[in-house]
């Protein structure tokens, strides 16, 4: 089945999804941060007394705007008003789930710092456990 959806509309709607991302991206990456710095005095505090871990068991994060980037550039490059999509097209611009979506929600969840996340990445989590239920 596709479906139609005015150009404009549907560039709103990127728009949107696209900050969303960056905004959470961005947050995980500081967690990520502080989390990998922890780890790598720990770290530092056990080659000290000659105990060697070879590996540090964090996400990193991936920033995935390129996606938001082409879908909006393809949509207003095109010379109609409406816009066409089929299922798979609508999942990514319209609901905001892509093929990469379910291991960026890993990095953030593994990378979330509950006492600093913001109410943008809290209710993208939220969003995206409800959907698994």
């Amino acid at each position: 089945m596709n479906v139609f959806i005015k150009k404009e509309k549907l560039s709103a709607i990127l728009v949107k999804n696209r900050q969303r991302h960056i905004e959470i991206y961005k947050e995980t990456k500081a967690n990520f941060k502080k989390k990998y710095i922890e780890k790598l005095n720990q770290f530092l505090k056990q080659a000290r007394k000659d105990k060697f871990t070879v590996q540090i068991p964090l996400s990193v994060p991936e920033c995935y705007k390129t996606s938001y980037d082409v879908a909006f550039k393809m949509v207003n490059l095109s010379s109609r008003d409406e816009i066409e999509l089929n299922e798979e097209q609508f999942k990514n611009f319209v609901l905001d789930k892509w093929h990469w979506t379910y291991s960026f929600v890993g990095c953030v969840t593994s990378n979330s710092i509950s006492s600093s996340t913001s109410s943008t990445t809290s209710s993208y989590l939220s969003e995206m456990e409800e959907e698994d239920e």
